[in-house]
C-alpha cells in the first residue's frame, strides 16, 4: 500500500526502492516452496524489467515509467498470496 501513497511512483531515479518488496516477495516465493510460483514471479520480474528497459533504450519521457509503481505492488500482492502457505478454511458452507 505504501508505493501507492508516496511521491517517489513515476520517477525512473527512484524506482530502485520498489527492489525491498520485490526482494521480500522472492524469499516468501523460494521458501514456499512452490515451483509455479517462483517460475511465474521470474517471469513476471524479466517482462516487468524488459519492458522497462525497452522504454528507456527508446528515450521515453519519465512520466511514462508511471506504470511500474502499481504493476510492482499488485504483483507483489497476488504472488505473496500464492505463495503463501498456510491452510484457508474454505468458505463454501456445507450444509448440515
Amino acid at each position: 500500500m505504501s508505493t501507492f501513497l508516496t511521491s517517489y511512483g513515476g520517477w525512473t531515479f527512484d524506482l530502485v526502492t520498489l527492489l525491498v518488496p520485490i526482494i521480500a516477495v522472492a524469499t516468501l516465493a523460494v521458501r514456499s516452496g512452490r515451483k509455479h510460483v517462483v517460475t511465474f514471479g521470474g517471469v513476471l520480474f524479466l517482462a516487468v524489467s524488459s519492458l522497462a528497459y525497452v522504454m528507456h533504450m527508446a528515450a521515453i519521457p519519465q512520466f511514462a515509467f508511471i506504470w511500474m509503481t502499481p504493476t510492482v505492488a499488485l504483483s507483489s500482492f497476488l504472488l505473496a498470496r500464492l505463495a503463501d502457505t498456510r491452510v484457508r478454511p474454505s468458505r463454501r458452507t456445507v450444509p448440515s
